[in-house]
């Protein structure tokens, strides 16, 4: 289950492992005693870890007070303009995550690469929206968090609203004709 979309590579969920892999060159013996040590630190925490401590893509991980890793979650709330599809890549199309830029600002045609979020190609979206509609979008690199949000299951209340150019009724008839 890889919680972070975009990730080069997951994060094992064993701190052992985790700290094997991002530690290269060091054993699992040498990483296991740092950790009964006390030299090891997830999340600022060095009490009470394992070598089978959970550890999740979002964490801060420290060896003798030296991050390791540290991956921070984005979530970014989108008014999603008439036109851009709801998409992280398509050839033929602007894409969501294509028109983030660093101001805030809209993008358009001048807009640098530098200008564009640099994380951008980390982050799913969370829900979809017509090409012509516009709205909110929830876009995040916290897959985890996106799958919950948009499931199925009902675990999460959600409304829509919609806006019409007829009355309701009017569109029913308009829809028959």
């Amino acid at each position: 289950d890889d919680e972070a979309r975009g990730a080069s590579a997951t994060l094992p969920r064993r701190l052992d492992a985790a700290l094997v892999k991002l530690c290269p060159g060091r054993r699992r013996q040498e990483l296991r005693a740092a950790i009964g040590e006390g030299r090891v630190s997830v999340d600022g925490i060095s009490d009470g870890l394992l070598p089978t401590t959970t550890v999740r893509p979002f964490c801060r991980i420290a060896l003798d007070g030296i991050i390791v890793h540290e991956r921070r979650a984005y979530y970014v709330l989108l008014n999603k303009p008439a036109g851009v599809v709801s998409a992280t890549r398509d050839a033929a199309a602007v894409c969501a995550v294509d028109i983030l830029a660093r101001s805030g600002q809209p993008t358009d045609s001048s807009t640098q690469a530098a200008d564009l979020v640099a994380w951008r190609g980390e982050l799913c979206i969370a829900g979809r929206l017509d090409r012509w509609t516009t709205g909110l979008l929830l876009l995040t690199n916290d897959g985890r968090f996106a799958r919950r949000v948009t499931d199925g299951g009902g675990s999460v209340e959600k409304e829509y609203r919609v806006a019409t150019r007829l009355p309701i009724d009017d569109l029913g008839a308009a829809v028959a004709a």
